[in-house]
């Protein structure tokens, strides 16, 4: 074990639940309903996007730590035949330990984070799940947000800011299929991309441009959440909001950048870029991408993808416009 939990008579029964997230089969495991109930709020209700080939299930423990007392630091003994450990701690008391060999994760909290849902959801449950499925499927991670028509993807790219989640909810709105808003992962042989399309953040000052008064209603009724930056967001759960969730993983047709600054007068919103140099600000602006074992096989899948910069204009519907006319140009992808 990684970490054990002191024997208690007390203690319920450990209980687990199942669900398949970004295509691999994952089983949380608990003796705390509270905790399994932060999993249920990841991901339930998510299409499977199940791969093609069969894939081995990942099993993430969730343990309860007695109440801290002091910031000594959990002693970490992991299982020698298990390989590398990858930790990801809110503090030295609150932490994961994910073992991608061995296909697990154990998540430990003090009882005060459990009034802190969101960062155990966010900064643990959701990390160990990302860290595993890319490891175990070879996936390639990007910060981005992804929408599609039918089997056709568009990777949303760009800085914090620059209007990925704006342009997204524009789709969801239009008709598009919502695959994800802050987390893509693409498989590199064949350029499917997947992600949790559970939520969209929206800050609460980009609320009153919303003209939608049903998008508006669910944004506004939505819960206020807080990053570890100390950013809030409206956290709107698509899977109970309007429009629709991606059913398969789809094929990415094409990359667009989102750029913060305006179209020149007379300029075009979008405008195409060669795909290796697409490719190169990929590994530039997201470092962590390009070390990833998937990297070069998704650079030689990928190399057709046709790539564009898209500058912001009067309205979102303008830019999403734009993206709709270039996917009707553009050929259906071809990959794998």
């Amino acid at each position: 074990m990684l970490l054990t939990e002191t024997p208690r008579p007390d203690l319920p029964v450990a209980t687990s639940v199942r669900h398949v997230v970004l295509g691999v089969p994952f089983r949380f495991e608990s003796r705390y309903p509270r905790l399994l109930d932060l999993v249920d709020k990841a991901y339930a209700g998510l299409p499977e996007h199940r791969w093609v080939r069969e894939v081995p299930e990942c099993l993430v423990e969730l343990k309860l730590l007695p109440p801290r007392r002091g910031e000594s630091p959990l002693a970490l003994t992991p299982p020698e035949d298990h390989g590398d450990v990858v930790t990801h701690a809110l503090d030295a008391v609150n932490a994961a330990w994910i073992v991608p060999d061995g296909r697990r994760a154990v998540i430990a909290v003090t009882p005060d984070m459990l009034e802190r849902p969101y960062l155990v959801r966010h900064e643990l449950i959701e990390f160990s799940v990302y860290t595993l499925a890319t490891r175990v499927m070879g996936l390639v991670p990007l910060h981005g947000a992804c929408v599609a028509r039918g089997d056709r993807a568009v990777l949303l790219l760009g800085d914090s800011g620059a209007g990925k989640t704006t342009l997204a909810m524009h789709a969801l709105l239009a008709g598009w299929d919502f695959v994800a808003e802050d987390a893509v992962f693409v498989e590199p042989h064949t350029c499917q991309v997947t992600g949790v399309g559970n939520f969209l953040h929206v800050r609460p000052e980009a609320v009153g441009r919303i003209e939608d008064d049903h998008a508006w209603q669910w944004i506004v009724e939505s819960s206020l959440i807080q990053r570890s930056s100390g950013v809030q967001k409206h956290e709107a759960d698509v899977r109970k909001g309007i429009g629709r969730l991606a059913s398969r993983p789809p094929r990415v047709a094409a990359i667009v950048f989102l750029m913060p600054e305006p179209a020149a007068r007379g300029s075009d919103l979008l405008r195409a870029i060669d795909n290796p140099r697409a490719m190169a600000r990929i590994a530039a602006e997201q470092p962590y991408t390009a070390r990833q074992a998937g990297w070069q096989a998704f650079l030689d899948t990928g190399s057709g993808i046709p790539a564009f910069e898209l500058h912001r204009g009067a309205h979102a519907a303008d830019a999403l416009a734009c993206v709709d006319a270039m996917l009707d140009r553009t050929p259906a992808p071809r990959h794998g």
